[in-house]
């Protein structure tokens, strides 16, 4: 049972102390950080992908007070592929994309699927790329109602933290494709992941609940507020099939040979 809860928090190649913080949100065993760090350490793909260069300083960013009011929005390259990346400040949930071209219409299209699941911004943050500093993209912003900000040319790591998730995403797809493993569940992974020690994950910080993954999660006693509002869908089914019902009446059974 420990190898394999194991080999599932390790599915997704996550570093040593993120590794850690997820096991500690789900399960406990003595020894247990002993074995995650032993096996990250003995894992070919993380040492494949680790880390060597040195990182330089980042410029700090207003942290916003709600979710989903500041996004911080770029485009990467892997092999060859344009990719969006979109990564909300306050909880730090990343959204990626595969686009078909780098030019503004098909950056705006994505991101506008991205503002219908979650909502619109009150900030986006950019860089001063192509995509993002052309006329479209301003009438964009007006049309929907977001401050478009971007990061000086002088200090592009003033948009610090979609760099790093930058990163930590490409290296992500990068190990997945390494191990053939399913690069969609290595990101469900990482948004189920908490931040750090004292900072829950993306998901619980979005959406105040971690999702259903490859690794067990014991939401039925973490969330008791979900049955009063299972009660109330109840209720509401319950009034809709009354009501429909009503105006309605099965059809009786046609017997053999009649249509």
């Amino acid at each position: 049972m420990r190898k394999e809860v194991l080999s599932k928090l390790h599915y997704n190649h996550m570093g040593i102390e993120k590794t850690k913080s997820r096991a500690r949100d789900i399960v406990f065993w003595p020894g247990m950080n002993k074995q995650i760090q032993d096996t990250i350490m003995d894992c070919a793909v993380c040492q494949k992908f680790q880390k060597s260069h040195q990182n330089e300083t980042l410029i700090s960013s207003e942290v916003p007070s709600n979710v989903w009011e500041k996004t911080a929005v770029d485009l990467f390259y892997l092999q060859g592929q344009p990719y969006l990346i979109m990564v909300d400040y306050y909880s730090e949930y990343v959204e990626i994309g595969l686009l078909t071209n780098e030019s503004s219409e098909t950056t705006i299209v994505m991101i506008k699927s991205l503002f219908a699941r979650h909502g619109i911004p009150k900030i986006v943050r950019s860089d001063n790329g192509p995509q993002f500093s052309s006329y479209k993209f301003k009438e964009f912003a007006k049309a929907w109602g977001f401050e478009h900000t971007t990061s000086s040319p002088t200090y592009p790591r003033s948009n610090g933290l979609v760099e790093r998730y930058v990163q930590t995403v490409k290296k992500m797809l990068k190990k997945a494709k390494e191990d053939r493993k399913d690069p969609y569940t290595a990101l469900l992974e990482l948004r189920n992941a908490p931040i750090s020690n004292c900072i829950e994950s993306p998901n619980r910080i979005m959406f105040n609940r971690n999702v259903r993954g490859v690794l067990p999660d014991f939401l039925e006693h973490r969330r008791p507020e979900n049955e009063p509002i299972r009660a109330k869908l109840v209720e509401k089914q319950t009034s809709q099939k009354y009501f429909h019902d009503k105006r309605s009446r099965n059809l009786p059974e046609l017997s053999t040979g009649e249509t």
